[in-house]
């Protein structure tokens, strides 16, 4: 096979791509065209975090900028962020928006970043009394501890 070929069978194969579902549903194009950057980091110490670099158009009609204001972005709401190449695309990470930090530059039309953490921030950031496991399996201690993080 010939590499012009190839290239063509596989032509999304080098195509960087990402998804974005909030609440359980694909965001709008509007809402992915705006996307500018994604970042999502992993920590031992403080779970998973992301952030969106979100660019706001001029809406000339009214004067507005409809992507800052949109109600997908509102804290709280939860976010699945997929990543892969062409439509080979994979989850990297579930959490919820907890921070909307927007910016407004001179001369520019402006940008807001969106932060979200994963569940394990709240679990890792609580804070808990010590408790004692007397005479309780592993099992049992795991299913103790995950009913009370919320997770079963």
């Amino acid at each position: 096979m010939g590499l012009l070929t190839e290239a063509k069978q596989n032509q999304n194969l080098y195509s960087p791509a990402f998804g974005l579902k909030i609440n359980g549903r694909n965001a709008p194009v509007e809402i992915r065209n705006a996307v500018g950057g994604i970042k999502v980091e992993e920590k031992i110490d403080v779970g998973a975090r992301f952030t969106l670099t979100v660019k706001a158009a001029l809406n000339p009609g009214d004067g507005r900028y409809p992507v800052l204001d949109h109600p997908l972005f509102n804290p709280g709401n939860r976010v699945v962020l997929e990543m892969g190449y062409g439509s080979n695309l994979e989850p990297v990470m579930t959490g919820s928006i907890a921070i909307l930090e927007p910016e407004f530059r001179p001369g520019k039309p402006p940008v807001m970043t969106v932060q979200g953490q994963d569940i394990s921030y709240s679990v890792l950031k609580k804070k808990t009394p010590g408790e004692s496991y007397i005479k309780q399996t592993y099992s049992q201690i795991v299913e103790r501890i995950a009913r009370k993080a919320g997770l079963i």
